[in-house]
């Protein structure tokens, strides 16, 4: 684009990625969830494997830690709706990637080919929350340069966009919504729409979601005359309103049809649908 040489053109080299930490563990349900939710035996534990995934460079001759980010994998072992499900916890970096017009192309590149590799494992979606820090907060990294800006938040949402759009130029994402259409959206006029399943809903360590449920039940407690009426659950109408508001900030990508994720969320054996490994 340029018009100069490859030979002209600036490269990047000296990039390593490693897997820093790889822990198997249980992710516990909040109290109010198990106990309002306990008649339809709703999981009290989703066991989870949490990484660390990061990128270095060598830097001057040192090796340079410059991008991180934890994920959280739900294997095929995990109940619904967990199951074989895998959500981009947070990322961080820090201003030091050389040359620097390829920092970002290099750090979505990293997003891709996890997601190709968990593709690969069987995994069907992978959840992102789009939420950029506050001025002055550290996500991974206790400290940054400080001629790095904090993204806006439409900013941070249209980066990693920009990496499910390469995604899916390369066939490992099919397609992408955002949670709250996914789940709470849902026409009115519709005669046969059902009321939201809070028991359908994912349900992730460090999301926004359990944090924010276990909030709506105390306070629909204190609340007790506002129960919803007709099947409804008034907790799933909260919080549908809630997300509703920043409904673009809960990323969903699909890595496979619909069909196989609906025989996942069945719990289904779906060891024998065509690539799938034992997630």
């Amino acid at each position: 684009e340029s018009g100069e040489s490859v030979e002209n053109v600036d490269k990047v080299e000296n990039l390593c990625v490693r897997v820093l930490s790889s822990t198997d563990k249980k992710f516990l349900v909040g109290d109010e969830m198990v106990k309002r939710y306990a008649d339809k035996k709703y999981p009290t534990s989703y066991p989870v494997r949490s990484k660390c995934i990061a990128l270095f460079q060598e830097v001057h001759g040192i090796d340079t830690l410059l991008f991180a980010m934890y994920v959280y994998e739900y294997g095929d072992e995990c109940p619904s709706p967990n199951r074989r499900r895998v959500y981009i916890s947070c990322l961080d970096s820090v201003k030091h990637f050389e040359p620097k017009a390829y920092r970002s192309l290099v750090y979505q590149r990293v997003i891709v080919e996890y997601l190709r590799f968990v593709k690969a494992r069987g995994f069907h979606s992978a959840h992102i929350w789009s939420c950029p820090p506050s001025p002055g907060d550290d996500y991974i990294f206790y400290c940054h340069p400080q001629h790095q800006l904090t993204p806006r938040d439409d900013m941070l949402r249209s980066w990693y966009h920009v990496a499910l759009d390469i995604a899916k130029e390369e066939g490992v994402v099919i397609g992408s919504s955002n949670l709250f259409d996914e789940y709470f959206n849902q026409p009115e006029a519709d005669e046969a729409s059902k009321p939201v399943d809070l028991m359908a809903l994912p349900y992730f360590e460090g999301d926004y979601i359990p944090g924010e449920i276990e909030s709506i039940i105390k306070q629909v407690k204190i609340d007790s005359t506002a129960e919803a009426s007709e099947g409804e659950d008034e907790v799933a109408n909260r919080l549908g309103k809630k997300l509703s508001k920043m409904k673009n900030n809960f990323v969903v990508a699909h890595l496979r049809n619909r069909s196989f994720s609906g025989a996942v969320g069945m719990g289904e054996d779906v060891s024998k649908f065509p690539e799938v490994e034992a997630g």
